[in-house]
């Protein structure tokens, strides 16, 4: 028989495996990878509950513990994932390396880097360093001591300029 403590932290338990799991998914993992992230932020809390031999628990405190560690978890993950893809050789320094090695659509890189190529020094480095880069608009801000309001403009004008040099339709 479970008595309420336990049926609390069974709840608080699963609680963690769906929210850790709709985080994965969201993030673009498939089912697998999705479940094994759950299961690990279930487990990182069931054993914060055992450490000590916690007897005493607050279903806030864990709610926010399970918070945090999905979190924690889930950038650790990206963190991971990035490291991977640098070093199996994904992340190139310009768009003519990414148009050569990875282009399932070779006309459309090919007009793409053309159109990059018309693109003054400055913004070039602004897209290159955002999208091939994966740098975030604070880094790049910095990078040009400007602010990242000043990126986000700039990256927006530099998109409209590529899809209209690339015979595309405006966002909007």
């Amino acid at each position: 028989m479970v008595d309420s403590d336990e049926r609390e932290i069974l709840a608080v338990l699963e609680s963690c495996h769906r929210w850790a799991y709709r985080i994965s998914r969201r993030g673009g993992s498939g089912h697998a990878d999705a479940e094994d992230f759950a299961q690990s932020a279930a487990l990182r809390v069931h054993r914060f509950l055992s450490k000590d031999g916690r007897q005493q628990f607050d279903t806030q405190e864990l709610n926010r513990y399970c918070h945090k560690i999905v979190v924690n978890e889930w950038v650790s993950e990206i963190r991971r994932a990035r490291s991977r893809r640098a070093r199996e050789g994904l992340m190139y320094s310009s768009v003519n390396d990414l148009a050569d090695r990875r282009s399932p659509d070779r006309e459309g890189l090919s007009v793409l880097r053309e159109c990059m190529e018309k693109l003054p020094p400055e913004d070039r480095a602004i897209a290159e360093g955002r999208f091939l880069g994966e740098m975030t608009l604070e880094e790049l801000g910095r990078q040009k001591a400007r602010s990242k309001a000043w990126v986000h403009l700039k990256l927006r004008q530099i998109q409209a300029r590529l899809r209209t040099c690339m015979g595309l339709a405006p966002e909007g």
